[in-house]
């Protein structure tokens, strides 16, 4: 016997089909609460893909804060290298072995007991 799937009209005036109306009463369930069922999951799925989203974005975001950590570690090393550099020409430009060849070269003093000999 082949089953027919007719539509009735329900005390409120709206359309069931008999085999899904039938069928949510034999549950024990009324059909409204089947349609708050199924409106809760489709809300799950699409705060699931929702938080999936937002992860992969603060991912990639965790990922450019990462390499821009490491860009400004190498900067950071390149100019405490440039710091110790400079450091030690300070150093080096206050020692008296400076002084005397800046003398000699730039200002073009002697010393005592230095000749001093002019090439024509």
């Amino acid at each position: 016997m082949a089953t027919q799937n007719r539509s009735k009209l329900n005390r409120r005036g709206t359309i069931h089909s008999s085999g899904t109306f039938a069928a949510s009463l034999r549950q024990g369930r009324s059909t409204s609460w089947r349609t708050w069922e199924k409106i809760v999951w489709v809300l799950a799925g699409v705060l699931v893909c929702t938080m999936m989203l937002d992860v992969y974005h603060r991912q990639g975001r965790i990922n450019n804060l990462r390499g821009e950590i490491a860009d400004i570690d190498n900067t950071m090393e390149v100019n405490r290298l440039e710091y110790q550099r400079l450091q030690q020409e300070r150093e080096y430009k206050r020692s008296e072995a400076y002084v005397e060849r800046f003398a000699r070269e730039e200002l073009g003093w002697l010393r005592e007991g230095d000749y001093y000999i002019i090439f024509p």
